[in-house]
């Protein structure tokens, strides 16, 4: 009875830790084996990007300055997301590429079905990036939709009304619920701009002599075929995934006998300790098979899965 009871306290404090683990930060899990001498991390950017992408690659980050590896792949399928998010992530990178710990590691853009506007903003100052034959890329510049519906309002029967300190009269520029004025669309343009511009400096600077047109061509807003983002110098070169392995294994300087084994980075589980008593059920979801499998991996070789911590 004593050792089945130290067995079940020994099992819920693994079941325990195990939890907190799959549930915070960012999992790094196996996705090629090799040498982890020579490993080579990627890290995904999918889907819009948002606040919660920006801490994902955050917590990326703190873990790759803990336990750097030879080379970081940035995974990119995405067609943009938030100007602030996107800004953040980039800023992520760039510490990686700043800081004395990582400055040596080459950082390749690896670009999927796209990598548009916010995708794009993110890569723009990898060593190398790596477009899929099929990629729809570019999209360098800003947009903010906005509607106005003061007609609506007044088709049924409703009149906003909406009261500004007297010393903030700019408070409500771009209102949906009144006609705009022309200094409404003036302002907001300026605000654009600006974060247009600072995203032209950014691909400006991370490309500088690559680029065959200017970036005030090339940075209007067009989408780019794959062949065509490459013959003007926003790509690097046409690959899949693996190429992308190759080409930082190469930058990296692991040499051509070199068989680095390749880990990814997962987000962590949108199920945490309190979903599993019953305190909060808005954030729960159901695991996909992706994840479940990586839960099983994680069960059976518990020391191959590094957890990010802050």
């Amino acid at each position: 009875m004593s050792a089945l009871l130290l067995g079940s306290l020994v099992l819920n404090i693994y079941l325990y830790m195990f939890v907190s683990n799959v549930t915070s930060g960012a999992w790094e899990t196996s996705y090629e084996g090799g040498d982890s001498a020579d490993r080579i991390a990627v890290l995904p950017i999918e889907g819009v990007i948002d606040e919660g992408k920006a801490q994902f690659v955050h917590d990326v980050a703190q873990h790759v300055l803990a336990n750097p590896p030879k080379a970081l792949i940035l995974r990119i399928d995405s067609g943009g997301g938030g100007v602030g998010a996107s800004d953040r992530i980039w800023h992520e990178l760039e510490r990686l590429r700043l800081d004395p710990r990582t400055e040596t590691m080459p950082i390749v853009a690896s670009f999927g079905s796209m990598a548009a506007s916010g995708g794009y903003y993110v890569a723009a100052h990898c060593n190398a990036i790596v477009a899929e034959p099929t990629t729809l890329t570019g999209s360098i510049g800003v947009i903010a939709p906005f509607m106005e519906i003061s007609d609506l309002l007044t088709k049924i029967g409703v009149t906003p009304e909406v009261v500004i300190a007297s010393e903030s009269p700019q408070k409500d520029v771009g209102s949906a619920i009144r006609k705009w004025r022309p200094e409404d669309r003036t302002r907001l343009t300026e605000v654009l701009d600006h974060a247009h511009k600072k995203f032209k400096e950014i691909v400006r600077s991370g490309r500088q002599g690559k680029l065959k047109l200017g970036i005030d061509v090339l940075g209007d807003g067009s989408i780019f075929t794959a062949d065509e983002a490459y013959s003007n110098g926003l790509v690097d070169q046409l690959g899949y995934l693996d190429d992308a392995i190759k080409k930082a294994a190469s930058l990296a300087d692991l040499g051509e006998d070199a068989s680095p084994s390749v880990t990814i980075f997962r987000a962590p589980y949108g199920v945490g300790l309190l979903n599993l008593v019953g305190g909060q059920h808005a954030a729960f979801r159901m695991p996909t098979a992706d994840e479940i499998r990586t839960t099983l991996w994680a069960l059976t070789e518990p020391h191959l899965a590094y957890r990010v911590r802050p």
